[in-house]
């Protein structure tokens, strides 16, 4: 694909020299005579024709290149995200048991820093100020994980994720 997309770029830039020199041949078309008033009309026609079905076709390669690429990300997306669910269906088979230790909310760092900056470029210090003070939050819960081999854990995860509903599941009433 991309050995394509090259060919058409070399094919844009000699059709455009073409039309260039074309134009040149027509515009002292005087001084070179009648044939050069020729040739340079072939010229220039046959680099915007060249020009204009090269960028055609390049367009088109550059559309299809970017709808195959893209389909590689969706891919790549759903194989990730079976693996996440096969992880967390392992996980699920070896916990035996959850108990919430605690719950929090934290500031949202990059929501803050986000709207920081864009507080501080429209109004100065007093923007960034507030920009930082009405952002997000992030609610996390530790919850201490019992496995079936015995083994405990405390972990921290954040509300209304995969791994934060698994450990609801199995969470000791």
């Amino acid at each position: 694909m991309q050995r394509k997309l090259i060919l058409f770029k070399i094919l844009i830039m000699v059709s455009v020299i073409f039309a260039f020199i074309g134009a040149i041949l027509l515009v002292n078309a005087t001084t070179f005579g009648k044939i050069a008033k020729t040739i340079g009309t072939i010229a220039f026609g046959i680099g915007l024709v060249g020009s204009i079905v090269s960028i055609c076709f390049y367009k088109s390669e550059e559309s299809k290149n970017e709808v195959k690429q893209q389909v590689q990300r969706e891919d790549e997306l759903a194989q990730r995200e079976k693996r996440e669910q096969m992880r967390l269906q392992n996980l699920g088979e070896i916990i035996e048991k959850t108990k919430i230790l605690s719950t929090s909310t934290v500031k949202d760092k990059s929501d803050a820093m986000k709207r920081g900056i864009i507080g501080a470029l429209l109004i100065g210090t007093s923007g960034a100020v507030i920009g930082t003070a009405t952002s997000g939050h992030i609610k996390t819960t530790t919850f201490l994980v019992v496995y079936k081999n015995g083994k405990k854990e405390a972990i921290e995860v954040v509300n209304g994720t995969p791994i934060y509903d698994l450990y609801l599941q199995a969470l000791e009433v």
